[in-house]
Parts: structure tokens; C-alpha cells; sequence
């Protein structure tokens, strides 16, 4: 496979400001309809370029490699910034963590949208997704259940299903987002709505007596 900016040149000043609308458009339009609903012609008009343009610094598998790392940069920087390091794994680190998935979500929805909907089915994008950023955030949250699972916040059982029960519904409510607004007139894909739901899943399984 081509790396993510195979076949990107480097551009003149006003070469990346035009580099920058295509991958932001970009962004958006995989998010909202997957790699293979998205063409090089709907990323044009999307940011306002000739189709030219844009396959003068991409092919459409760069110009998606190059999208997701400069969205998980921007997501990294994020937790980076926040991330609550030297705490003692307990119900509230794993509420703060959740209310840093949840802003970093709100913030960057593509950052749930694109692995929502390139993970349905096998395909390069999901194992590339998996082997350069997805799985190291997986992994993160693993050890903090593994580290709370040997104080006893949580019960026994497998992490990676602890870790689906707490992130599926932030995953749920802004990829389907129109759905679940629709059905119950109200929007669902806010941090006060995610953070009411993330609370009711903490307090299913961790034992009640543990702050």
C-alpha cells in the first residue's frame, strides 16, 4: 500500500491552504459515507477545487490515510493535553477518562465515525485503522480495566467487554446520531447526553460501595 501521502507533493503557500479544504472536506464526507461512497469529484466540490487539485497531491487511498492521521494527530494532542496521569485507577479516573472520550467525540466525531463505519466489515482501511491508531487506544483503556479490576472497582470478566459496554453508547449516538433524533425528537450526540448515559453504564458495574 501507498503511505499516506504517497504521491503528496510539497506545495506552494497557496498549494496548502488548498491541501487543508480537501482534507477537511475529506473528512467529513468518509465520515458521513465510508470510503467507498466518496469520490475524488465529491472531495473536489466539498472543498471548493478542481478535481485536479486534488489528484495532483493524492490518490484517493492517500487522501484517506492522510485524513485519518491528521485527524488522530488532532485527537492525540487532545488527550495528550489532558490525559490524567499518576492517578490511582478508580470510579473517578474512569470518569474522567470517559469525559475526555466523550469531548474528544463531540469535538472530532469523525474520530468515532470513520472506525464506526470502516469497522463493520474486514477491508485494508480497518486493519490499517487497527495497526495505527485504534488498537494503541484500545490498548490504553485496557490497562486502566486491568488496573481496576485488580482493586476491585469492577468485577471479574473479560475487559475488552467492559470496555465495548462504556464506549458503545458514545459510538452509537454520534454515528447514528440522526436516527435516535428523529425517533425521540431530541438530539443525543451532545457531552450532556453522553456523559447521563456514561454514568447509568458506571453505575451497572462498579460495585456501589467504591468511589
Amino acid at each position: 500500500m501507498d503511505s499516506p501521502v504517497a504521491r503528496h507533493r510539497t506545495p506552494n503557500l497557496r498549494g496548502k491552504r488548498a491541501t487543508a479544504l480537501v482534507i477537511e472536506a475529506a473528512t467529513r464526507l468518509f465520515a458521513e459515507r465510508g470510503y467507498n461512497g466518496v469520490s475524488i469529484a465529491d472531495i473536489a466540490a466539498a472543498a471548493g477545487v478542481a478535481k485536479p487539485s486534488v489528484l495532483y497531491h493524492f490518490d484517493k487511498e492517500g487522501l484517506w490515510k492522510a485524513c485519518v492521521e491528521t485527524l488522530w494527530d488532532e485527537v492525540g494532542r487532545f488527550f495528550d493535553e489532558r490525559w490524567p496521569h499518576g492517578v490511582a485507577p478508580s470510579r473517578a479516573l474512569l470518569e474522567t477518562i470517559l469525559d475526555l472520550f466523550i469531548e474528544a467525540s463531540v469535538t472530532y466525531p469523525a474520530y468515532v465515525r470513520i472506525p464506526f463505519i470502516e469497522g463493520a466489515t474486514p477491508s485494508w482501511r480497518s486493519e490499517w485503522l487497527v495497526d495505527r491508531h485504534f488498537g494503541r487506544h484500545v490498548r490504553s483503556t485496557d490497562r486502566v480495566i486491568r488496573a481496576l479490576q485488580a482493586r476491585g472497582v469492577i468485577g471479574p470478566g473479560e475487559p475488552a467487554h467492559y470496555q465495548a459496554l462504556m464506549s458503545s453508547p458514545v459510538n452509537v449516538f454520534i454515528a447514528q446520531a440522526a436516527m435516535w433524533g428523529r425517533a425521540y425528537d431530541r438530539q443525543f450526540d451532545t457531552a450532556d447526553m453522553l456523559k447521563q448515559q456514561t454514568r447509568l453504564t458506571l453505575d451497572l458495574i462498579i460495585r456501589p460501595d467504591i468511589i
